[in-house]
């Protein structure tokens, strides 16, 4: 396992001086590498951790496939839906201390993950400390958050309980959250061990060394700042776009400064006066004038005073004022008032000016020259001191010192305009080169709140990194948002929905009502009307079902549908007659309307359209999802006894709807994933049972709970369906079956049987044995060819109940005589066939003693009269 930088960094600090006390690991065992495990192996057992409850949370090593980073995984933890790992840090709450927590947090490639949680339990109160990250599949993704008190916490501080560290899936839903690489560290508050101006806690945040001034000059991200600058200006060192001042000038020597400078006003000294402090200025508001530390107490600052000017003559006398009215008399020895002042003489010539001022400033560290007289403590100062920002600093640098700060400041918002103008032009052409709606799903419906679920170009790193990848956004579940499948079409038109490809077959074709003659399937087969000259138009295409569809009778809402075996989305859709007849053209559909369905019964109206005559092709407004999609015809253009569709063709693409990799296989079946993960749950997982054979891995349904897990749904039937429909995969909660291919190579991994499970959840199980040994004359077994494709009929089995998946009877007994109590059977039929015994399609029944089930749960042999649907399960 590869330690990670922060717990480097750690272990080097310690080990460099004790007294440097900056990062005292608090986790033990946050690798999880105590336990000696097997890939696929899971324990919750663990010296340090403590899981919710067993199975539910531990430690496991993932496979190959579970992380594309999997040479660098050794153990991990993980969490179920609802479960938490904890670790006791055997420490109380310090209000002194920054408590540093950093992990690796995953979801794997065959699991989903939702939500998790990171955070402290104290005394029984929770401090959630997850930081808003969104996880992505596949990937162990680093995490690092700082925490430190406050006064709301003086109660918890006050407990002297113990801190208690929680990993938590907080999940509802099915789901793994997974662990590694988990650290907490306490440092003291604002400590900066090595003096060189940032805290210890930011470096450690950050991956960088408390004990190393030298770091603080470095550039960790590459951007042209230093760590140093990073941290005073409070961005992040370590993300290349986040600047503390694009473009950021720095001035050496003397420095010209145009314009002004003004100190924001103060009421009282902003710091203490100390040799911290000296040659820190402040301007009073209250005494109005600008004050100096000298490194023990604040004075005035003024220039020195300049030598006195040579007197002047004296003025001219004035004119003498006229004698003012001799006053009364007073008493004896009284002196009367005086008179009025006489105006005053002309002003002397102007004196010597004095020698001018110091027009220098020193700064400690260079002369700084102003290009203008500042005058500071004169009555009328030529120009005002300002400086817009941090005039005092503890340990100034270049971009703050007082006279250099205005003219950086206004420097970079020059540069920063220029910058914004052309990442605005770069933003516009990054944006026509690359398209996208938004870096993921979660994001387009941040931007947009009223973001409708559908399809969105999604590009993850932005413009010019890798291009935008079609993705079917769920907006009311962002984490539900699968990718679009292409490369799935056929012929120049790039159609999906043609016959015998994407796990289609005539039966997935329906419609309202036909002409004789004609079948569903024929509209979708690639050719025209058999009377065309070239008829076929779609080069990929077999031989022609029929001569397209007539449905009628017209204007009576017919309609022609199509199932697929998988979720599809349709972005349009053209349908075509043969033209060698003008007369044919008004049987075409004018007023239309798409319809879609998840299961085949409950409908919605995508769109509604009005087609152009003959040939149309039409473009929806927004795509159509779903799995079934239905034109149903309103009006054609002129006929009144017919519609005419001589072949239709959708054209989209499919979706991943369970975000698993369509060429990897997480197993050989169910029973061998569960085998390898012993925490796995029941869910959708990517199979493989021919190994490196030629058939494709494929998904399907595990029940990983039921009769001790591992079961593979390979069909989900009902009485009364009128076909068995293929289905890619087969759902837990949609009828279809497996295709042939699919089903024969997962029925020669069976080892222990068949389950199935009927609507009322009554559990049925019959072993690998007794369906493989039959005992009847001629019976069938599992591995016969008729059980090979499960969508056979009673039109081409010789089994008159429909499509037996095996069948024994008594020895000596002809397993074409039916007789209660004398066989054993599993079914699947539809509604074609002759039903005996009221058989109408998911059936199983228990009268062989000599092959009987296993687990029974029904009152009688003849298990239809208490079920209607069934789940058939493998293993």
């Amino acid at each position: 396992m590869i330690k990670s930088k922060l717990s480097q960094y750690i272990t080097l600090a310690l080990c460099l001086s004790s007294t440097h006390a900056f990062g005292q690991e608090l986790v033990n065992d946050g690798q999880f590498n105590a336990l000696s495990l097997q890939e696929a192996q899971a324990s919750s057992e663990s010296t340090n951790w403590q899981v919710s409850s067993a199975d539910s949370a531990g430690i496991f090593n993932p496979t190959l496939s579970q992380y594309s980073s999997h040479e660098t995984i050794n153990n991990i933890g993980f969490a179920n839906a609802g479960a938490k790992l904890s670790q006791d840090l055997l420490t109380p709450l310090d209000m002194q201390s920054t408590y540093t927590v950093s992990a690796n947090v995953g979801w794997r490639n065959d699991s989903n993950a939702y939500n998790f949680k990171i955070g402290f339990r104290i005394n029984g109160e929770f401090i959630d400390l997850t930081p808003n990250i969104q996880l992505q599949q596949g990937q162990l993704k680093p995490i690092s958050v700082s925490f430190t008190p406050s006064s709301v916490h003086q109660a918890l501080v006050d407990s002297a309980q113990p801190i208690v560290l929680e990993l938590v899936n907080s999940d509802t839903q099915v789901s793994v959250v997974d662990f590694d690489a988990v650290s907490v560290t306490i440092a003291p508050k604002n400590a900066d061990s090595d003096g060189d101006g940032m805290t210890d806690t930011w470096e450690v945040l950050y991956g960088l060394n408390p004990a190393d001034p030298s770091d603080a000059q470095s550039d960790l991200d590459g951007d042209l700042a230093t760590n140093l600058t990073e941290f005073l200006n409070n961005t992040d060192p370590s993300d290349s776009t986040s600047l503390p001042s694009a473009f950021s000038q720095t001035l050496d020597g003397n420095t010209e400064i145009a314009g002004a400078l003004r100190l924001k006003p103060q009421t009282s000294s902003p710091v203490l006066c100390d040799s911290a402090h000296e040659g820190s200025m402040y301007y009073n508001s209250v005494e109005k004038q600008v004050f100096i530390c000298d490194g023990a107490v604040w004075s005035e600052f003024k220039g020195i005073q300049g030598e006195q000017g040579v007197q002047g003559p004296q003025g001219i006398p004035g004119i003498q004022g006229l004698q003012g009215e001799t006053g009364a008399a007073g008493a004896t020895g009284a002196i009367g008032p005086q008179g009025d002042r006489g105006p005053i003489g002309p002003q002397g010539p102007q004196g010597i000016q004095g020698v001018p001022g110091t027009t220098h400033w020193q700064d400690g560290s260079g002369k700084v020259t102003t290009n203008v007289n500042v005058g500071i403590g004169t009555v009328t100062p030529s120009a005002a001191l300002e400086v817009i920002g941090n005039a005092i600093a503890n340990t100034p640098i270049q971009p703050n010192h007082l006279v250099t700060k205005g003219y950086t400041d206004s420097a970079d918002r020059m540069l920063m305009a220029k910058y914004d103008e052309l990442l605005a032009m770069l933003t516009v052409l990054n944006n026509e080169v690359f398209p996208s709606d938004g870096s993921s799903c979660a994001n387009v419906l941040a931007a947009t709140p009223s973001a409708q679920s559908g399809i969105y170009l999604i590009d993850a790193d932005g413009p010019g990194g890798e291009q935008g990848i079609y993705y079917y956004c769920d907006m009311q579940d962002p984490s539900a948002s699968r990718k679009a499948i292409f490369a799935q079409e056929t012929g120049p038109n790039k159609n999906i929905a043609l016959v015998y490809t994407n796990s289609l077959q005539p039966a997935s074709y329906t419609a309202s009502a036909t002409v004789s003659g004609f079948t569903p399937a024929g509209a979708f087969d690639g050719h025209l009307y058999y009377t065309a000259p070239e008829r076929k138009i779609n080069l990929d295409a077999g031989d022609y079902i029929s001569h397209g569809i007539w449905l009628g009778p017209a204007n009576s809402n017919e309609w022609l549908q199509v199932a697929f075996a998988k979720k599809a989305v349709i972005t349009a859709f053209s349908t075509q007659v043969a033209m060698h007849d003008a007369n044919f053209a008004p049987r075409t559909p004018n007023e239309a309307i798409l319809q879609v369905s998840d299961d085949g019964v409950n409908f919605v109206d995508h769109e509604h359209l009005t087609m152009d005559k003959g040939k149309a092709t039409v473009t929806l407004q927004r795509p159509a999802v779903g799995t079934y999609f239905r034109l149903l015809v309103l009006s054609t253009h002129g006929s009144s006894s017919r519609t005419q569709i001589d072949e239709m063709e959708y054209h989209g693409f499919f979706i991943d709807e369970f975000g698993l990799d369509p060429d990897t296989a997480q197993g050989v079946n169910c029973r061998d994933i569960q085998q390898k993960n012993a925490g796995a749950t029941s869910g959708y997982y990517k199979i493989d049972p021919d190994g490196a054979g030629g058939l494709a891995p494929f998904t399907a349904y595990c029940d990983m709970d039921t009769l001790g897990g591992g079961w593979t749904l390979f069909a989900n039937h009902a009485d009364g369906i009128e076909r068995k429909l293929e289905r890619d995969p087969v759902k837990i909660d949609q009828y279809g079956v497996l295709a042939a291919a699919q089903w024969q190579a997962l029925r020669d991994t069976m080892t222990e049987g068949l389950m199935f499970i009927d609507e009322n959840q009554k559990v049925s199980m019959i072993s690998a044995y007794n369906v493989t040994n039959p005992t009847g004359v001629g019976c069938q077994s599992l591995m016969d060819n008729t059980a090979a494709d499960l969508t056979a009929t009673f039109n081409n089995t010789p089994h008159m109940e429909g499509l037996n998946i095996f069948r024994s009877e008594p020895t000596g007994v002809a397993c074409n005589y039916v007789d209660s109590g004398t066989f054993t059977m599993a079914q699947l039929a539809d509604n074609t066939g002759y039903y005996q015994y009221d058989i109408a399609g998911a059936a199983i029944f228990n009268g062989n003693p000599e092959r009987p089930f296993l687990v029974w749960p029904y009152s009688t042999i003849y298990a239809h009269t208490e079920q209607d649907q069934l789940k058939y399960f493998i293993k």
